[in-house]
């Protein structure tokens, strides 16, 4: 059995572009930091092997500062690392790549071919290969690893797996499956995938250490994994200094509001959404939380304009995406009448089933997916009353039958506010 810490997508130097320079300034540094927190962590969890699976500068720009702080980092490492370049820090012969004295611990693989490289006092063969542009075709296919017996087969890589149309390298399960590996270390995609296995092959990836914006949310870190012939054991390490977050608000929860235990060591993306009489002070609400955090994202979202733009956004540009994007539909819709029934126009034909649209929106309250609900309920009203003429059912009964579903489905979804009404 042998332990390794795999990590991947590090994006050192990244410019944080969504936090004041200030402060873009500190995440790039903790980034630096991350790297000597690495080498301790491998120190205390008495790894035997890194495996760093690509992108670990964001772009070919880099400081000289962050350089030395890899090399010094790599070096305390004391153990073999492997390094494979991903799309980001792809490897060239006039590249970052050829500068960098890397200590003599440290293996880069540097071609599109997958190599196999040799560790023979821990009886294992580490295959890897490199992006050599910003994107590649697949790398792995085809590949299976010479089997050797008392030796274990691992695969650092850049790439993609269960998307075929990737442009990063894309693998699928049946070549993992086929390859001979024992364990697949991964890197590409930014969210933790957990233990995965495809036939006798185990794989992972452990997305970035270090989140760096709000489609990278949660705890971020690396993986620990105990690797033996015929299984795996797998841990996640959390490293990150600071988490992005998104969090929503009801307007009318505004003064009770309060952000999480340990906000302020994180950043926020905070939506406020619902209606309220008066536009809710959301410069007010700012001002209280940017002391008690270490970024801040406010939205407004909701019907009342003055809220909306004292959030930032811009309420015209969303009144004309909303009125192209409606009318799309209503057309879409209007059509469907005449082409889908009796294959004529006449006049007055919708049968006041623009009200029932209405009705969805305002049952949806803002939300699209319980207006789409509200749709559904009111499309199986039409369907039912269209079956009830079948019977002996008087017809005036059977045409109001979508609209008494309406009625019904809007006085279900304004219970809740009426209790509070009447408190």
């Amino acid at each position: 059995m042998i332990r390794i810490l795999h990590a991947a997508d590090l994006h050192l130097d990244s410019p944080f572009e969504g936090l004041p320079e200030e402060k873009a300034a500190l995440r790039r540094n903790e980034q630096r930091q991350l790297l000597r927190a690495l080498a301790q962590l491998r120190a205390e969890s008495g790894v035997q092997l890194v495996l760093l699976a690509g992108d670990l500068f964001d772009s070919a720009a880099s400081w000289a500062g962050t350089e030395d702080t890899l090399r010094l980092a790599l070096a305390e490492m004391e153990v073999p690392v492997f390094i494979s370049p991903g799309n980001h820090d792809f490897y060239s012969r006039s590249g970052r790549w050829q500068r960098l004295a890397l200590p003599e611990n440290v293996r880069l693989f540097t071609g599109r071919s997958l190599e196999g490289l040799d560790v023979p006092e821990l009886g294992v063969r580490v295959w890897g290969a490199a992006f050599t542009d910003r994107v590649s075709g697949p790398l792995l296919r085809g590949f299976s690893a010479p089997r050797q017996e008392g030796r274990l087969e691992l695969l650092c890589l850049h790439g993609e797996v269960g998307v075929p149309s990737s442009r990063y390298d894309p693998v699928s399960e049946e070549e993992l499956a086929a390859s001979g590996l024992d364990y697949a270390a991964f890197g590409h995609v930014h969210a933790f995938s957990g233990l995965r296995r495809a036939g006798d092959c185990f794989y992972a990836w452990p997305g970035c250490p270090e989140g760096r914006g709000f489609d990278e949310t949660g705890e971020k870190g690396v993986i620990i994994a105990d690797v033996e012939r015929g299984g795996v054991k797998l841990r996640f390490a959390p490293v990150c200094t600071r988490r992005y977050e998104r969090l929503e608000v009801d307007a009318s929860e505004l003064e009770s509001f309060r952000l999480p235990e340990g906000a302020e060591r994180n950043i926020y993306r905070l939506s406020v959404t619902g209606e309220t009489d008066a536009p809710p002070d959301l410069a007010a609400l700012r001002r209280r939380l940017e002391g008690e955090c270490f970024g801040l994202r406010l939205r407004g979202v909701g019907l009342n304009e003055k809220a909306i733009q004292s959030a930032g956004v811009s309420v015209t540009k969303y009144k004309w995406a909303s009125l192209i994007i409606t009318g799309v539909l209503a057309g879409a819709a209007g059509a469907c009448l005449p082409l889908s029934g009796i294959s004529m126009f006449t006049e007055n034909m919708s049968a006041g089933k623009g009200f029932l649209a209405v009705s969805a929106a305002r049952i949806g309250k803002g939300d699209p997916f319980k207006a789409f609900f509200a749709c559904l309920i009111f499309a199986f009203a039409d369907a039912v009353s269209v079956g009830l003429q079948s019977f002996n059912i008087p017809s005036q009964l059977v045409l109001m039958t979508p609209y008494i579903a309406t009625v019904v489905v809007m006085c279900l979804t304004n219970l809740d506010q009426l209790k509070k009404n009447a408190v």
